[in-house]
């Protein structure tokens, strides 16, 4: 999961070690109090952030997804 620049920047660095490997990155979800509601705009907006930066890098290996189970589920555990 992506949550920040450093991050990015760690997942960039394994893969130039590794790129024969299948990359996905998701962006991290900060909310993580089941308790709590998720903010989907928060999330779209770091998945655009994720997309955005790595096409702006032309880093064009990894499969940039949503985590699905926070969509559907929110902060749910055990599910």
């Amino acid at each position: 999961m992506i949550f920040d620049e450093t991050d990015y920047q760690w997942a960039r660095e394994v893969h130039a070690r590794h790129s024969d490997l299948a990359l996905y990155l998701q962006p991290g979800n900060t909310e993580v109090d089941p308790a709590m509601p998720v903010d989907l705009h928060a999330l779209a907006d770091r998945l655009r952030w994720l997309t955005d930066k790595a096409m702006a890098d032309g880093w064009f290996a990894p499969r940039i997804l949503p985590q699905l189970h926070v969509l559907i589920w929110g902060n749910k555990r055990g599910v």
